[in-house]
């Protein structure tokens, strides 16, 4: 799901997730301030969890995950990417 309306890295240029595959999956995010926008691109949101990955000795990640069911990703404004208000 890419947060500017276009692929964003290789994951989302060869395999982007579509509503065929996005009945049921984990979605996880690792920029928590996009959680929101992610669940808004759901019918159903559930299940959050947020948990903590260390990346080595000094260095650890926070990620943000859920359940997200029956994938449907709302219309992104072409300019800034993000989701149109209305």
């Amino acid at each position: 799901m890419a947060a500017h309306g276009g692929p964003e890295n290789q994951a989302e240029a060869s395999a982007a997730l579509s509503p065929a595959e996005g009945q049921r999956v984990l979605a996880v995010s690792m920029e928590g301030a996009y959680r929101a926008e992610m669940e808004g691109d759901f019918r159903r949101a559930s299940g959050l969890e947020i948990a903590s990955i260390w990346l080595d000795a000094k260095r650890k990640r926070r990620i943000e995950m859920f359940v997200g069911e029956g994938f449907a990703p709302k219309p992104r404004d072409p300019a800034t990417g993000r989701p149109r208000s209305s």
